[in-house]
């Protein structure tokens, strides 16, 4: 029998909540990330074949971002969500320049105030170059890594659910056009009318195929599916 003096003492209440709550957290993040990542792919995003396929800088492509922080970054501001705001002015800086069109990003508690992975649907490739001197001059962090994502949408999917399964403390959050506005319950509807689930994914990734179309409104989706 296991000395109780040496395990962890938690409460029935926290013992009751604090995992499944986390496994929840993870999944809801991971079905963001894989559908978002079907728009995208369904948007017109180009793959590079392999890793080692050259980049292809003017084209539709999905782009991995990863933003650290550094000692430095704490003369911007004194709080870890500091690197909150400068996101969203990176994020606001690439819009203007006319090269993002949405994404999904990812926080730990990796480095000095955090670490941004981040996953974005451009229409052109934001070398690392351009990154670097952008996040430089918004968080005085220089040290940044991207690349053109290469093979399928699995690729994509595993390289943030692989960050998912070994951090616990993380948040995330997302452009309104990564999927699109009340896509959730669209999503619950595919699953509750549709059996087995195997065919509400098919009839879904139909129907977000089609909600994908550049010349679709997204702010009927939630009233077509109900009619």
């Amino acid at each position: 029998m296991k000395d109780r003096e040496h395990l962890p003492c938690y409460s029935a209440r926290q013992r009751a909540t604090s995992l499944p709550n986390l496994v929840k957290r993870k999944k809801r993040a991971t079905n963001v990330i894989i559908n978002g990542s079907k728009a995208s792919f369904f948007k017109g995003a180009v793959f590079r074949r392999t890793a080692r396929s050259p980049l292809m800088r003017y084209c539709p492509c999905v782009v991995h971002i990863v933003l650290t922080s550094t000692k430095e970054s704490s003369h911007v501001a004194s709080d870890r969500s500091s690197i909150i705001a400068a996101m969203d002015a990176f994020i606001k800086r690439l819009k203007r320049e006319k090269k993002l069109v949405s994404y999904f990003c990812l926080r730990t508690n990796e480095g000095v105030r955090g670490v941004l992975h981040i996953v974005a649907f451009c229409w052109e490739f934001p070398t690392k170059n351009e990154i670097s001197e952008d996040w430089a001059d918004i968080f005085k962090a220089s040290i940044v890594w991207s690349t053109q994502c290469y093979g399928n949408l699995k690729s994509i999917t595993n390289y943030l659910v692989g960050y998912l399964k070994h951090h616990d403390n993380f948040s995330y959050s997302q452009s309104k056009n990564w999927v699109y506005p009340f896509w959730r319950m669209s999503f619950g509807f595919f699953v509750s009318y549709f059996h087995p689930f195997q065919d509400a994914l098919i009839e879904w990734n139909n129907f977000l195929r089609f909600t994908s179309n550049s010349d679709f409104n997204s702010s009927n989706v939630f009233f077509m599916v109900l009619i």
